[in-house]
């Protein structure tokens, strides 16, 4: 059975910092266009079509020796005269923003350190041969997933 815990009056940051270790699965929801296009593109993943809370999700990947968590996850990154659309690997800091990350959610699914080593692994494969998806794809599978096993229709909720 799945276990929702709600957890409120705490940062983006001390959240997150609390709650990642290798090979979780992060989600996030927030106020940018696109977040709300995909909330409102999920609706459809719902009963009573719903928005969905998520808009996005990546893997924790561990705290690595700048002592910063790593995620990966399938990203837009727009930057002076550089666009990067694809499977990479960014600090969890980027979701420490309240303002734009409203919801957060860290799933576990109980994976062994085997399982946590292959996922991390892979992941980072993805990221070396730079493939413009898959990453996005798994995670979100993964929370739907999660989200049809919760009783009531409930969907896996934490965070600010």
């Amino acid at each position: 059975m799945t276990e929702v815990v709600t957890i409120t009056g705490v940062s983006n940051q001390e959240f997150l910092e609390t709650h990642a270790r290798p090979g979780r699965v992060g989600l996030s929801g927030g106020i940018t266009l696109i977040d709300k296009a995909i909330a409102r593109a999920e609706r459809h993943l719902d009963d009573e079509g719903r928005w969905s809370l998520w808009s996005h999700s990546f893997l924790f990947q561990g705290r690595r020796p700048d002592g910063h968590h790593w995620v990966i996850e399938s990203d837009l990154q727009i930057n002076r005269r550089h666009i990067r659309l694809g499977v990479q690997e960014n600090r969890i800091s980027k979701y420490f923003n309240e303002g734009l990350y409203t919801t957060l959610a860290v799933l576990d699914f109980g994976l062994s350190e085997e399982q946590v080593v292959t996922l991390v692994r892979e992941g980072l494969e993805l990221v070396a041969k730079g493939k413009r998806s898959g990453a996005r794809k798994i995670g979100l599978l993964l929370g739907v997933r999660a989200a049809s096993v919760s009783q009531g229709g409930d969907r896996p909720r934490a965070g600010r």
